[in-house]
């Protein structure tokens, strides 16, 4: 802020008003940087005073900021991003969007599909991954592409090792606080509620003080696994069991459609026969993982694929192997899977050796092939305790979930209060029902998700 100062003022003084002149001019100062400080809208900023003015998004800003109701800011380790709602008296929500290897939303109709109507309404704050501000060098990528082209693909048990400097990739508990904490200061709100998508759930304990008020509320949609309270290797065997499971009980539905679907057992799909032709078991499974993130959207393309493989023409299944693995060929990875790696390696530890998975059997192989993408999490450190958040809050638990298994979520609902757990069926990882949103509404307003 400029100040206009007279010049020579001070020279025209009296002597016998000189102190009192200096005094008020003292006091104008503090006025000032009063005045100043509470520019926040109205409201209290959380921030502490000691952070830098904030540095708006400019290079590589994402495509997010430039809609008219959203403002970027360059948090130093990721992007800071502010989504102004229509009712901002009801307090700030910073929106945790889970992945991990979750990039920002392009626009804001995503967030609008995303987010249930009362949260969307209110002023959204969301901080990116730190892979998304500080995007993998080409060695990373390069290294890390060659290692899932020899473990997926020629299934080799000894792969090269990437290059990847997964902790700038990634948070800490104080990094992320950091970050969160720079953005309500530069956003001027008041941080009332957290909403947590997923993976999102695991960083809810890190922030939980900095949400204010007596009506600060937490959310939790299908949360993956608290950090530490499960291993690798459990959380690969109860995916690879849900995945099976989901694919099995749909694929009956298949006669009409695929006729060879009454003559083949599901389970025969991974073994070469007559009947499945030259269906790859490893990039059956991929897909399988794929489509299981939306199973109502994307069974059909799967089952497309299958056919198209079983008749000799195999890219078509090859392509949704690469998606589920964030490739786009055999040895070029999008930058998210070392976002994603960077995350998930760094929560949950003792992920499973290949030779534990040398069983044939459908929900053995999908667990294999889980295991083979995770190889690089076999150089982190297991993470220390378990973060333990159940009785704060509501949860939204989907029964059907096939990537965030509800068998694995007990650490979340234990000692749960009546009415903060909502449970719903669907097959596959999404948004929540509207019918399901409405409760979450009225749960938060009448106190019950209190944080």
């Amino acid at each position: 802020m400029s100040r206009n100062r007279s010049r020579g003022g001070a020279a025209k003084l009296r002597p016998v008003h000189f102190l009192a002149s200096v005094f008020a001019l003292l006091v104008l100062a503090c006025l000032a940087v009063i005045t100043e400080s509470s520019k926040t809208n109205g409201q209290q900023s959380d921030g502490p005073a000691s952070f830098p003015a904030p540095r708006t998004a400019e290079a590589g800003r994402p495509e997010l900021c430039s809609h008219e109701r959203v403002s970027c800011f360059d948090l130093g380790k990721a992007w800071g991003v502010v989504i102004r709602g229509v009712r901002p008296s009801e307090g700030a929500v910073i929106w945790e969007r889970g992945g991990p290897g979750s990039a920002l939303p392009v626009d804001i109709d995503i967030v609008r599909r995303d987010l249930p109507q009362f949260v969307y309404e209110r002023d959204v704050l969301i901080v990116s991954e730190p892979w998304e501000r500080h995007l993998p060098d080409d060695p990373c990528r390069s290294s890390l592409g060659e290692q899932m082209r020899t473990l997926l693909d020629d299934e080799t048990d000894t792969p090269p090792t990437n290059s990847c400097d997964f902790p700038k990739l990634w948070w800490t508990a104080s990094s992320y606080r950091d970050a969160v904490m720079r953005l309500v200061s530069y956003a001027g709100v008041f941080l009332q509620g957290l909403y947590a998508d997923s993976f999102g759930a695991t960083r809810a304990g890190w922030i939980k003080d900095v949400i204010r008020g007596r009506k600060g509320w937490q959310v939790l949609n299908v949360p993956a696994p608290a950090p530490g309270a499960i291993t690798g290797a459990e959380l690969i065997g109860e995916r690879a069991k849900v995945v099976v499971a989901t694919a099995a009980r749909e694929y009956s539905k298949l006669c009409i459609s695929y006729t060879w679907a009454c003559r083949t057992k599901f389970a025969d799909l991974f073994r070469p026969s007559e009947a499945t032709g030259t269906i790859s078991s490893g990039d059956l499974s991929s897909a399988l993982l794929w489509a299981t993130y939306d199973w109502t959207n994307r069974s059909n393309e799967l089952w497309r694929a299958v056919d198209l493989a079983r008749r000799g023409e195999r890219s078509t299944l090859k392509k949704l192997s690469f998606a589920a693995s964030y490739r786009s060929g055999a040895s070029t990875v999008f930058p998210n899977l070392a976002g994603y790696l960077a995350g998930i390696c760094v929560t949950y530890g003792h992920w499973p050796r290949l030779h534990a998975l040398a069983e044939s059997s459908a929900e053995a192989m999908v667990a294999a092939r889980l295991a083979r993408m995770h190889i690089p999490c076999h150089a982190f450190r297991p993470p220390v305790g378990s973060v333990r958040i159940a009785s704060d809050g509501c949860a939204v638990i989907n029964k059907a979930d096939p990537v965030a298994p509800s068998s694995l979520l007990r650490q979340w609902l234990d000692r749960g209060e009546p009415g903060r757990i909502l449970a719903h069926s669907y097959p596959g990882h999404g948004s929540v029902p509207p019918t399901v949103a409405e409760k979450l509404n009225r749960a938060v307003h009448a106190g019950t998700c209190r944080a």
